[in-house]
């Protein structure tokens, strides 16, 4: 079994001061590439316990029963397995501020992997930046902004 018991529930702040786990050496579209190349998914299971730093766009969250947050990260070319990042009820307004398509960088531990999704607990989320967004501040006005 892959599933990694011993994390218990997400606490994000834990991940860096804490634990000492193997950093997966995979950005989120390698480990997509490797996860389609396998012929058994036992291989996948391997992979249970380590670390990751993965960029992927915001899907949306669930919030569970006992307050804890299930985030859903999906990959651009919407190939599976999806991310799903288990969050603690804390950072419920950080998850709310996220906008559907919004490019995250997802720190976390992976805690299980199926087919459909890769689970990630002890999860630190942080935004990726959005310079192409947002207007050049060095540029002078453009010839339509002068007064006439």
């Amino acid at each position: 079994c892959c599933e990694v018991s011993w994390l218990g529930y997400a606490r994000p702040f834990l991940l860096r001061e804490l634990l000492n786990t193997p950093k997966l050496p995979m950005s989120y579209p390698g480990f997509l590439d490797y996860a389609e190349s396998v012929n058994n998914e036992q291989e996948l299971q391997e992979y249970c316990g380590w670390l990751v730093e993965w960029e992927a766009p915001f899907g949306n969250y669930n919030r569970l029963h006992a307050g804890d947050i299930q985030a859903f990260f999906h990959p651009e070319d919407h190939r599976s397995p999806s991310i799903m990042a288990e969050l603690p009820p804390f950072m419920l307004d950080a998850v709310r501020a996220l906008r559907k398509g919004q490019k995250a960088r997802l720190r976390g531990i992976i805690s299980r992997i199926t087919p459909l999704m890769v689970d990630l607990n002890y999860v630190d989320i942080d935004l990726c930046s959005q310079q192409r967004d947002q207007p050049n501040s060095t540029s002078g006005p453009t010839p339509h902004d002068l007064p006439r």
